[in-house]
């Protein structure tokens, strides 16, 4: 349900130019901007809410109703300096805690540090960003997990993003092990995306640093776009899937709903003056 979740908050990311933190929006795409900032993300079937909480004019918190993720958010100067939390894996019944600091060179988050806990083994976590034309284009993290009686295991994830314009148009995901300074890739999974809407993403307002923080794994890359893609392809060693996604938008023409094949999640937003 964890990666179903996650799933659910994949179909566009959200780029502030001026993320404060405060929950601002994307400026560059709409002056002015819907009143109104996401609240719940729910798929029709499922008893589970996933559910954005906004306190003090920052986004604090994520969770859901059955408890398998919790992100609690924590701020210094406008800018967010840790995250906390757990995700909960169904399948193998396990419980990870995280713990997450945020390292900027002035204004520009370009790492994390910190670790992810597993049944009492803590692996450290180390994540540098890299820019180009001021967005996102790689996004490296080595994790170290201690053996007894032996040496770290260390392995990497790599994200390679390449837009167009405003949007993500691919993302390049490799997962491999690491031995001195060579990164020997294992597995490598493509995705692109494309025919954009003209809308605004669902994710609008929320801080860039948080989607950067959601990026560094292979699910969060919806807060990257400014708009709401209508075709995914995920390419998995040379197997490709594609999904088609349509939408269905409120007021503020954002997205209220989203259908693809049998599947329809629902988004629920709440107001906000900025």
């Amino acid at each position: 349900m964890l990666k179903k979740l996650f799933l659910l908050s994949v179909f566009g990311l959200v780029t502030s130019c001026t993320s404060s933190g405060d929950i601002i929006g994307m400026d560059e795409i709409n002056l002015n901007g819907p009143k109104q900032i996401i609240q719940t993300v729910s798929t029709v079937g499922s008893n589970n809410v996933l559910t954005y909480s906004v306190g003090g004019n920052k986004f604090v918190k994520l969770s859901d109703t059955n408890a398998t993720i919790l992100h609690e958010i924590s701020y210094a100067n406008n800018k967010i300096t840790h995250i906390n939390g757990y995700f909960k894996d169904p399948v193998a019944a396990t419980t990870t805690n995280i713990s997450i600091d945020f390292v900027y060179s002035g204004a520009t988050l370009t790492g994390l540090q910190g670790t992810e806990e597993t049944g009492g083994v803590a692996t450290t976590i180390a994540t540098a960003y890299t820019y180009t034309n001021g967005k996102v284009s790689k996004i490296l993290t080595t994790k170290t997990t201690p053996q007894a009686g032996g040496n770290p295991v260390v392995s990497y994830v790599q994200n390679d993003l390449t837009f167009q314009g405003y949007n993500l148009s691919q993302s390049v995901f490799t997962t491999g092990t690491v031995a001195g300074n060579v990164l020997t890739p294992v597995s490598v999974v493509s995705t692109s995306y494309s025919g954009y809407d003209t809308k605004i993403n669902y994710l609008y307002g929320l801080p860039l640093e948080y989607g950067l923080f959601s990026a560094y794994n292979s699910t969060g890359l919806n807060y990257l776009s400014s708009n709401n893609p209508q075709t995914i392809s995920v390419d998995v060693m040379g197997q490709i899937t594609t999904n088609n996604y349509a939408y269905q938008y409120g007021v503020a023409a954002m997205p209220t709903k989203v259908i693809q094949g049998n599947s329809t999640i629902n988004y629920s937003y709440q107001p906000w003056n900025y």
